[in-house]
């Protein structure tokens, strides 16, 4: 095996390397950003369905909703 065959091998090997890494990376991204959204929609239909009562007795109004669910999503 010649010293170039030797380099390009190990070449070859780090850009693998980097492309798993780089497509590990957007994966994990992916998977946050599902789970965040996930969270963001479940706490938002279930607030939307409560009455403004039962929205008061937790202590803020509907215009809250979006807020509160924003803030259930980046607890994920």
């Amino acid at each position: 095996m010649s010293i170039s065959s030797t380099h390009n091998d190990t070449a070859l090997g780090d850009l693998k390397h980097k492309f798993a890494s780089a497509f590990q990376t957007i994966a994990e991204s992916w998977n946050t950003y599902r789970r965040k959204r996930q969270a963001y929609t479940t706490t938002f239909a279930e607030l939307a369905g409560l009455s403004a009562r039962d929205l008061a007795d937790l202590g803020f109004s509907r215009g809250d909703i979006r807020r509160v669910a924003r803030e259930a999503a980046e607890m994920v």
